[in-house]
């Protein structure tokens, strides 16, 4: 279970520290664009469900938050969505970044690509109190 996921596993000290320099980045660029360091975060996963019901549009999903992320939010997007128009609906109303966007900070080393991809993203999302 997730709970058990986030009680027991640890990223090693390469992700962590990879996933905070995003983080800091992140708090740094919303500080700089509105003024507060805070940022929302959303994981939009688009290729690995095979019920096509899962599978909705940008737009549908503004639909969906628009009545609790304002306008103008910066919002960091961690998603398995090649194809970055996609996002066109959602950009029209909020600031977009994407992993992409802080390749910089990143340092791979020794530690494969993908992998490193998805634990940065898995950190960003990870619960981080008890309930």
């Amino acid at each position: 279970s997730s709970r058990f996921m986030r009680d027991h596993m640890r990223y090693i000290d390469e992700l962590q520290c990879a996933a905070g320099r995003i983080v800091q980045a992140m708090r740094e660029y919303a500080l700089k664009t509105t003024g507060s360091p805070e940022f929302d975060t959303m994981h939009i996963r688009r290729g690995d469900f095979q019920y096509k019901d899962t599978r909705i549009e940008a737009r549908v999903i503004y639909e969906n938050i628009r009545h609790i992320v304002p306008d103008k939010a910066v919002i960091y997007v961690a998603t398995d969505e090649r194809d970055k128009h996609f996002f066109t609906d959602l950009g029209q109303h909020y600031d977009l970044k994407f992993m992409d966007d802080f390749m910089p900070q990143l340092d791979f080393g020794m530690i494969d690509q993908r992998t490193f991809l998805v634990c940065v993203d898995m950190y960003m999302f990870a619960p981080k109190s008890n309930t």
